[in-house]
């Protein structure tokens, strides 16, 4: 007989920040345009748009003026700065003046580097430049803009290599149609494909943050990341196309098709920042010593404060379940909490939607310690797994979710009592029920008329699952009923002797 102890599981999540209350705001920067790429040096911040070159703030992004001087083509897509050198990409194919252009005086003029080419991205380290083109693959240049080679031994070509990053002679990066991620560690000389098992599209975004490197796909992919130097991945944030990561300190950011989201943890967990942002879909991030800037897809450019993210309003120090008596109780634990309205309570049984089971007022702004629970009661639910989650909701309606966790297998929650199997049967069949809890079980079989027939439990068992035989062979065909009692719970089933 297979038999399984009750369920006890505690989870704790420690710091699980929650969504915070500041906002972004409009810079007055390009709009009608995609904001392709951003980049800060000092007090100056460039942002690259598809269609009117290239834009120049020197104020923190109150205003902006164009910097286009000598660029041939406005389709601009990507910066790096290198040497004390502004290198910019232009083109959406290789016609019209696309390539690379040089600023040395903070874009009031621009010089021709790499012509007839389209640059999708550009990456540096040292003085080592790196540029992704429209279906031509990578190319390189060690003296800062001088000289260019093809760097394309291993690669795949007519492709689109929307993304780069590098640091010392380490390279990624990210491909078009579902090719994915190479990786070269002699400053490209040699690639290898380390996408594995990654479900990708286009990989829009790569970005080093210390020694971890992150992935960003469109096609609601996500964000990766590495530890190993690409051969493992882990998924961090799904369910959106990602364009763009950069990093500050000890956060990482996000730009998506559903706005900014943020991490503290090294990518472990997300939050999303798009209070006050008209438009979400973000195609870039920069960021300066005060602000992190974001661009959109039509709307412009926005700022928020650096200090903003991060700031923990709803600070989760835990979140537990336990079997009790066929319940499961939540327990969960807030240190401090800033305009909270309170939690959804929400279950997930095997593969289904979420539901919302139970909404629990918050404390609103408090710095004390507070404590929550909810009691689910499973007896009438029935399943392989079930997902818990909170969703907490600000009082101006943005919410965020909580990790979530896992309950395998329903680790015996209720008293159960299975249809017999086979049924009809002849002349033996198996019967199996389950225990949340110790107890003394008799399992009877009765006739129709109400006769006890046998006797196949009466003994003291340890909670778990349990299976037990039932041999008809001398009785004759009809419809018998067993019942089960342990304690205040009985119930009983029908099955069927055909001989």
């Amino acid at each position: 007989m297979g038999k399984s102890r009750t369920l006890f599981l505690l989870v704790a999540l420690f710091c699980n920040s929650f969504l915070l209350q500041a906002q972004w705001t409009y810079t007055n920067g390009p709009s009608n345009n995609y904001i392709w790429g951003i980049q800060t040096i000092g007090n100056n911040i460039f942002a690259a748009t598809v269609g009117s070159g290239v834009f120049r703030s020197t104020n923190q992004g109150l205003n902006w003026t164009s910097a286009s001087n000598g660029i041939t083509n406005s389709a601009v897509q990507s910066f790096t700065y290198c040497g004390n050198k502004l290198f910019v990409g232009t083109g959406w194919d290789n016609t019209n003046g696309g390539g690379v252009f040089i600023s040395t005086n903070n874009g009031d003029n621009w010089s021709p580097s790499l012509n007839g080419k389209a640059i999708y991205a550009l990456a540096s380290s040292g003085n080592n430049v790196i540029a992704g083109t429209y279906h031509l693959g990578i190319y390189l240049t060690t003296d800062l803009g001088a000289t260019w080679n093809a760097i394309n031994n291993g690669l795949p070509l007519n492709l689109n290599y929307y993304s780069l990053a590098i640091k010392g002679n380490e390279i990624f990066v990210g491909l078009s149609n579902g090719y994915g991620i190479y990786h070269s560690t002699d400053l490209g000389a040699n690639w290898t494909n380390v996408t594995g098992g990654l479900l990708v599209n286009n990989v829009r975004a790569l970005a080093f943050v210390n020694n971890v490197i992150f992935a960003g796909s469109d096609g609601q992919a996500g964000v990766f990341f590495s530890t190993d130097g690409g051969t493992t991945w882990t998924h961090s944030l799904s369910g959106m196309s990602v364009y763009s990561i950069t990093s500050s300190s000890n956060k990482i950011f996000a730009g998506t098709n559903l706005g900014v989201y943020a991490s503290t943890d090294n990518g472990i967990s997300w939050l999303p920042y798009t209070n006050g942002m008209a438009s979400t879909e973000v195609g870039s991030l920069g960021v300066t010593e005060n602000y992190l800037f974001a661009g959109t897809m039509n709307n412009g450019i926005w700022r928020r404060l650096l200090t903003d993210v991060g700031v923990v309003p709803v600070e989760l120090t835990s979140f537990s379940i336990q079997s009790i008596n066929g319940k499961i109780e939540l327990q969960w634990e807030t240190a401090t909490e800033t305009n909270n309205k309170g939690f959804e309570v929400q279950r997930r049984i095997n593969n289904s939607e979420w539901t919302v089971i139970q909404f629990i007022k918050g404390k609103g702004t408090s710095i004390e310690t507070n404590k929550y629970s909810y009691m689910d009661d499973l007896n009438n639910i029935s399943g392989k797994s079930i997902k818990y989650r909170l969703k907490q909701i600000d009082e101006n309606g943005e919410y965020v979710y909580s990790k979530e966790i896992l309950v395998d297998n329903l680790g015996i929650t209720r008293y159960q009592l299975s249809q017999n199997y086979p049924n009809p049967f002849n002349p033996n069949t198996t019967i199996s029920y389950q225990l949340p809890q110790n107890g003394i079980v008799t399992i009877k079989v009765y006739d129709i008329l109400g006769n006890e027939v046998k006797t196949l439990v009466n003994e003291n068992k340890q909670a778990g699952s349990y299976n037990v035989n039932f041999d008809a062979s001398k009785l004759s065909s009809g419809v018998y009923v067993y019942k089960i009692t342990v304690g205040n719970f009985v119930a009983s089933r029908k099955m069927m002797l055909l001989k």
